[in-house]
């Protein structure tokens, strides 16, 4: 029998971002056996670039999982303006048993480097010609580092699974997505942060028993020389 706790708190570090989710689920769906087969993804508060990014990478993990998605931009184009009620009879019509919905907040987070000075060394050496001996000093300059300063891009996100034949919310889960301080958004994007705070929220789906484990590929069989 699965066991569902209240609160779960993840910790990950996947290659240059690090993210962290704590999600809930209602307690009307701890032991229901509630699990998701179909969902619609939507992605709130970014720009219709990193949303497309985010929807492509998240229906990827959710298809790693034996679930079917259906992207929410697929259903409502930005180009169009329905209405709420359109929408909903928009997503009935997938036959989706489930909304996957992330709100996130973006931000960058100033951090100063001081000013180190490092001195220079010096070595002395001694010198002997004949009966005679003196001593040269050398002494390299110094240098100094710092004195700048650098911005580090961090994403706050509010993930949600709604149980769209009841209307209620199932799971919510807070997130954040902080990227290596050495790195800047040159190198890392918001749509990076957005597709890995989306991926621990659907880890912390799947450690709820509400999602499946991924499915494991087979290998293809191989055949010897003595099979042809």
């Amino acid at each position: 029998m699965k066991r569902f706790y209240l609160l779960s708190l993840a910790f990950f570090v996947t290659g240059c971002v690090t993210t962290s989710t704590t999600g809930f689920v209602d307690p009307d769906y701890r032991e229901s056996g509630y699990e998701i087969s179909k969902v619609v993804i939507q992605v709130n508060g970014a720009t219709m670039e990193e949303t497309q990014i985010a929807e492509q990478k998240l229906s990827e993990k959710f298809n790693a999982h034996g679930v079917q998605t259906v992207k929410f931009t697929d259903l409502v184009p930005p180009t169009r303006d329905y209405t709420p009620e359109k929408v909903a009879s928009l997503i009935k019509k997938t036959g989706a048993e489930s909304l996957f919905s992330i709100y996130i907040g973006k931000d960058t987070v100033e951090s100063h480097v001081p000013v180190t000075y490092h001195p220079g060394t010096t070595t002395s050496q001694v010198n002997t010609i004949g009966s005679y001996s003196y001593v040269t000093t050398n002494t390299t300059p110094g240098y100094t580092t710092g004195g700048y300063s650098t911005s580090e891009p961090i994403m706050a996100s509010i993930s949600s699974l709604t149980d769209l034949s009841k209307g209620r919310m199932v799971w919510k889960a807070e997130g954040e997505a902080i990227a290596d301080s050495s790195l800047s958004l040159t190198e890392i994007t918001f749509a990076d942060l957005l597709v890995s705070t989306g991926i621990d929220a659907i880890n912390d789906l799947v450690a709820k028993g509400i999602l499946p484990e991924a499915i494991k590929k087979e290998e293809p069989m191989k055949v010897t020389q003595d099979e042809l």
